[in-house]
């Protein structure tokens, strides 16, 4: 393991950041299907709603909706379709054309087969679904372990810091946070940077040469002060999340839980504790700073 460990604790949590960095490596794959699945999924619902819709005439889908049908025979009855990328690729652009293709609306026919074949294009939409909607539910399942693993963060050394700061502006981990919809395509981009990001919370940092420790020590007046403006700006952001929740409950004590491991303010009698901790033991000054903050403006 690359930083000591000091304690049972920490040895818990790198023991956590190993299993998290296996299940996205086992994850990754799934979410890279289910990516391949948003663009024709997505298509051929627009094309479904535009024949019920009446906006699409019937007789110019029947082409593409035999082929759909050819697709799903090719699997025994109940099974999830399972095609290649290229016949994805192919039947979400003629979904796009027949969509796009310039027709007057006057003119369509709004005849009943219109939802005989809207239908059958949700059959087939339906046979997408499933490992879409296990893969978006495992992912969930793994952000949520992120963000428990971010919890258990070690304050030291500051690298460790910085890189639970770096996971947390991952737009993944913020939609997860905010109750988002999961997006497949930016999980797959993203997915590989907190697998690093993690990484190299295990990877020991290279020791200081002289210079670099001469230098430290003299940027460190500098990094406080910034450390504390960004310490103070997310709480502001926290408390701006938490109040579009519109979540019951004292907002100080959800912004703390959020902080967790957090840097604390230098100087506070509470330094030494968690976020939470020092809530439950010194509730009126943890709230006053808090507050402060809060209305703070750079």
């Amino acid at each position: 393991m690359g930083f000591t460990e000091s304690s049972t604790g920490d040895f818990d949590f790198f023991a956590r950041v190993s299993q998290l960095i296996k299940r996205i490596t086992s994850l990754l794959g799934d979410v890279q299907r289910s990516a391949r699945l948003v663009e024709p999924i997505n298509a051929l619902a627009d094309l479904r709603d535009a024949l019920y819709a009446g906006s699409v005439p019937p007789d110019e889908v029947t082409a593409l909706v035999e082929r759909l049908k050819i697709l799903r025979a090719a699997g025994q009855p109940n099974e999830e379709v399972v095609i290649s990328n290229e016949v994805l690729a192919q039947l979400a652009a003629e979904a796009r054309a027949l969509l796009r293709k310039p027709r007057d609306l006057a003119g369509v026919p709004l005849v009943p087969s219109r939802y005989e074949v809207a239908r059958a294009i949700d059959d087939f939409v339906e046979q997408l679904l499933p490992p879409f909607k296990r893969t978006r539910a495992a992912l969930a399942a793994l952000l949520q372990e992120t963000e428990d693993v971010l919890n258990a963060v070690p304050v030291v050394p500051a690298v460790m810091l910085e890189l639970r700061s770096e996971i947390e502006r991952l737009s993944i981990v913020r939609a997860f946070r905010n109750g988002e919809v999961l997006s497949m395509l930016r999980a797959e981009q993203e997915l590989p940077v907190l697998r690093s990001r993690l990484e190299s919370m295990l990877r020991p940092p290279a020791p200081p040469s002289h210079g670099q420790r001469v230098r430290k020590v003299a940027a460190q007046l500098t990094d406080h002060s910034r450390r504390l403006r960004e310490l103070k700006r997310l709480v502001r952001q926290i408390a701006a999340e938490e109040r579009a929740k519109k979540a019951r409950g004292d907002l100080h004590w959800r912004i703390c839980r959020r902080l967790h491991n957090h840097p604390r303010p230098p100087g506070a009698k509470w330094q030494a504790l968690s976020w939470p901790e020092a809530y439950r033991r010194y509730p009126s000054a943890v709230r006053a700073w808090i507050s402060k903050a809060i209305h703070e403006t750079d």
